[in-house]
């Protein structure tokens, strides 16, 4: 079994980036920090204790980190996650809007571990979809308001961008 160590670097870059991301998550304010220590700290010792956790057992396959596809990422989830809530309240507020809830099946294509578990965490953030139900076969059962050629495209996008998270190649995906 391969040793797996902690390096200093890496955690002082890890702390340093849930503290980046916990400031621009509350506009720079400084009284958030009385709930913000606590959770950083958290959150990074919950990091820290998954990261030494690996074993040999688990794929290692896709599991070095691309900063760049992190914060592509990140404001790619931003982005998404404001278009996806305003699309939802429009349906609410303006019933004229159709839905027609349905499920639909998307094979995925990213390797099984961290990528995959992201990915279908992810799913919520496009308007109207939630993970459902993932098959012994890697097919993700996904419960949306409106299924259509932007659906598709969408969960085309969400994995597209973990796979460049993880530096993977998925290839021509949808």
């Amino acid at each position: 079994m391969p040793r797996i160590t902690f390096s200093l670097s890496r955690s002082l870059s890890v702390l340093a980036i849930l503290t980046v991301f916990w400031w621009l998550l509350v506009a720079g304010d400084v009284g958030s920090w009385i709930l913000g220590v606590p959770t950083v700290l958290l959150a990074w010792l919950a990091y820290r204790q998954l990261y030494l956790a690996k074993s040999s057992s688990v794929s290692q396959v896709g599991t070095a980190v691309s900063w760049f596809g992190v914060l592509r990422f990140v404001s790619f989830f931003l982005l998404e996650s404001i278009r996806g809530g305003v699309d939802v309240a429009w349906r609410v507020w303006l019933p004229r809007i159709p839905i027609h809830p349905e499920f639909l099946v998307y094979p995925i294509h990213l390797p099984a571990g961290t990528a995959r578990t992201l990915f279908i965490y992810s799913i919520g953030l496009l308007p109207g979809t939630l993970s459902a139900e993932l098959g012994e076969d890697g097919q993700l059962h996904i419960h949306a308001l409106i299924v259509d050629a932007s659906t598709q495209e969408g969960l085309v996008r969400v994995e597209q961008r973990i796979a460049d998270v993880f530096g993977l190649d998925v290839g021509k995906v949808g």
